[in-house]
């Protein structure tokens, strides 16, 4: 089964490349748009990241793919309607640091308040 990670953090590659050591794994750091075209022809798995585009136009090129796997919470990144048409599963993090997320917002909430940005300058 070959599986292609994009937009990885080089730290992570080592994790996923000892955890999938059984099947045929390409790991990347570049965005969706920055890897060829045969290898992503390829995948029979793909996980992806929130800032990588996946419309209809990509996903046609994509004939083994079976699934599409996000390593984020939402998926408006990802032509869904088109996935499921064409039998390609989604699945994405729904419960990714679901507290840190709110703590982050408040966070900018405040610096807003405090006007933090202006002081920084």
């Amino acid at each position: 089964m070959k599986i292609v990670f994009t937009s990885l953090k080089e730290f992570e590659k080592d994790f996923y490349r000892e955890r999938l050591s059984d099947h045929e794994v390409s790991l990347y750091t570049e965005p969706i748009n920055r890897v060829s075209a045969e290898e992503l022809e390829r995948a029979d798995i793909l996980s992806v990241f929130v800032t990588d585009r996946l419309g209809k136009e990509l996903l046609s090129r994509l004939p083994k793919l079976k699934l599409l796997i996000t390593r984020s919470v939402g998926t408006d990144h990802i032509d869904v309607d088109f996935c499921r048409e064409r039998g390609i599963r989604v699945a994405n993090v729904p419960a990714y640091s679901p507290r840190s997320i709110a703590e982050h917002a408040i966070a900018l909430m405040l610096s807003l308040t405090r006007k933090l940005k202006r002081v920084e300058r």
